[in-house]
């Protein structure tokens, strides 16, 4: 029985194939160097090519793992707010809400605000013209 999730093992393996790539392509450019053949060049270009399609295979790949860990800690942290007084349902978390002013009374608005029937700045001059 395998002990790894299915992202892990697909990361692993894509660094393992960017490895042998890069392995690859240091062995084609020492080849090139040492022959300068326009068939090695080629062949040294494409293997670099190679370089780049691995790494995003394991950049794609590790952020699987990260999703995977992200939803493991979420679901972690709700059964600990579940234990801690908080009802799951439905995967949302729902706590009381303490008793006391609503937070609308808690906003205060800023003291230079416009009412609603103040005309504004430039409609005044336009009539004070």
């Amino acid at each position: 029985m395998t002990t790894q999730r299915p992202e892990r093992r697909a990361r692993t393996v894509a660094l393992a194939g960017l490895g042998f790539q890069i392995l690859l392509s240091v062995f084609f450019a020492i080849l090139w160097s040492w022959g300068q053949t326009e068939a090695l060049r080629a062949l040294m270009l494409l293997s670099a090519i190679g370089n780049i399609v691995w790494l995003f295979l394991v950049l794609a790949c590790q952020q699987r793992v990260l999703v995977q860990e992200e939803k493991f800690e979420t679901e972690q942290l709700q059964r600990e707010r579940a234990a801690a007084g908080g009802t799951v349902t439905d995967g949302t978390l729902s706590m009381e809400v303490p008793k006391g002013r609503p937070s609308s009374n808690r906003i205060r608005k800023p003291a230079l605000a416009r009412s609603p029937t103040a005309p504004a700045r430039s409609q005044s001059l336009r009539l004070a013209r």
